[in-house]
C-alpha cells in the first residue's frame, strides 16, 4: 500500500511537460513507431515501374528549435511553450520519420543535425549531409544551437553517393542569398550491395519566406535550376523543399515549364494545406511544401495523405499530437 501511495503521489506531481512527453512516448510504443496523426497511403499508379525499382522519399520542414518559441503575443500564440520544448519535440520528430520509413529523407529548418538527426538516423542505416543557411535567423536567438539548414539522408542499403553539391541560391543580381540547396546524385545498389545502372538526383531546398519575397523566390528557383543544369545530371531528378510559395506562384511555374518538366507529387487539388498555424492576430494556412519529380522519367505510385484541420485540432500546428508547423509529405516513386 505504501508503494501504491508513492506511485499515486508521483503521478499527481507530473508536470504538464512530463504528461506531454508521456503521450508522445505512448504513441511511439504502439506498433513500434506510430504517427501522431492518423494518415493513409493513397495509391496513384501514374506510370509503369522499371525493374521494380521504387523508392520512398520524405519531405519535411521540422521547425528549427531556435524558432519554436511561443507566448501570448508572439510566434505560435496558441501552442503551449511546453509542447515546443526540444526535449519534448525531438522524440516525436524521430517517431514520424521512422513511421514514414522513407529511403530518402529531405529536411528543412534543421538546427540539431550533428547532435540529433545525424546520429539517430545513421544508427538506422542512413548517410546524412547538411548545408546550413548563410545567415540563419536561428543565430539571432538566445541560446541557439547554431544555424539551421537543409539536411538530406539516404538509406545506404539502397543507394550509394555518386556526387554531392552544396548550392547557395542567388538573387537577380547573381549575389548570394541566405537560402541554400543540397543536391546529391545517388546510384541504386542491389541486394548484394553492387551498383546498378539506375539512380536518382535528389535536391532539398528552402526558399525565402514572406509574401513580399515572391520575386526573390523566382530568382532562387532559377538559381537552383541553373545549378542542376550545370551538373549535367545523369539521373532523373526529384526536388523537395519548403518553397514558401503557394501553388499558383511564379516560382512553381518555373519548374512546371522547365526542361526537364517537373510534376507535383501532391497536385493542388489534393493538398488543402501543408502548414497551418496561428500567429499574433492572423491564421496562416497554406500549401508551400513540395515533392517535385521529373515528368516522363519518374512516376508516383503512392503518396501519404495529408491531415485535415479536424484531426489536428482547433489550435493548429504545432500541437500536442504533432511536433512541427508543417505536415510531412512522402511518396513512393518509380523509375519509368
Amino acid at each position: 500500500k505504501k508503494r501504491e501511495k508513492k506511485v499515486l503521489v508521483e503521478l499527481f506531481y507530473l508536470t504538464c511537460q512530463d504528461l506531454i512527453k508521456l503521450r508522445f512516448r505512448c504513441s511511439v510504443v504502439k506498433r513500434g513507431f506510430a504517427m501522431a496523426l492518423s494518415r493513409s497511403w493513397l495509391t496513384c499508379g501514374t506510370g509503369a515501374v522499371k525493374d521494380g525499382r521504387t523508392f520512398r522519399i520524405m519531405q519535411w520542414n521540422t521547425l528549427a528549435d531556435a524558432l519554436s518559441t511561443s507566448s501570448a503575443d508572439s510566434n505560435f500564440v496558441r501552442c503551449p511553450a511546453s509542447v515546443l520544448a526540444w526535449e519534448t519535440r525531438k522524440d516525436a520528430l524521430l517517431a514520424e520519420i521512422k513511421t514514414v520509413s522513407a529511403d530518402i529523407i529531405c529536411l528543412e529548418e534543421v538546427d540539431h543535425f550533428s547532435d540529433f538527426f545525424q546520429p539517430q538516423l545513421e544508427a538506422l542505416g542512413f548517410h546524412g549531409s547538411f548545408h546550413p543557411k548563410v545567415n540563419s535567423p536561428c543565430l539571432k536567438m538566445p541560446g541557439n544551437n547554431g544555424p539551421d539548414g537543409c539536411a538530406l539522408f539516404f538509406r545506404k542499403s539502397i543507394f550509394t553517393l555518386q556526387s554531392e553539391h552544396k548550392v547557395v541560391l542567388e538573387d537577380s543580381n547573381g549575389q548570394p542569398t541566405s537560402q541554400v540547396a543540397l543536391l546529391q546524385q545517388l546510384r541504386m545498389v542491389n541486394s548484394a550491395g553492387d551498383c546498378t545502372s539506375n539512380g536518382v538526383c535528389v535536391g532539398v531546398t528552402h526558399f525565402k519566406s514572406k509574401p513580399s519575397s515572391a520575386g526573390l523566390r523566382v530568382h532562387q528557383g532559377r538559381s537552383l535550376l541553373a545549378a542542376l543544369a550545370g551538373l549535367k545530371v545523369e539521373y532523373p531528378v526529384v526536388i523537395c523543399g519548403d518553397f514558401n510559395a503557394d501553388p499558383d506562384e511564379e516560382v512553381l511555374s518555373l519548374f512546371r515549364d522547365n526542361t526537364p518538366k517537373f510534376d507535383d507529387a501532391y497536385p493542388s487539388s489534393s493538398a488543402a494545406f501543408t502548414t497551418w498555424k496561428f500567429r499574433p492576430g492572423v491564421e496562416v494556412c497554406h500549401t508551400i511544401d513540395y515533392i517535385l519529380y521529373e515528368a516522363g522519367r519518374l512516376s508516383v505510385q503512392k503518396r501519404l495523405d495529408l491531415a485535415d484541420k479536424a484531426a489536428i485540432g482547433a489550435d493548429g500546428l504545432p500541437c500536442a499530437i504533432y511536433p512541427s508547423d508543417h505536415i510531412s509529405l512522402a511518396c513512393d516513386i518509380s523509375l519509368c
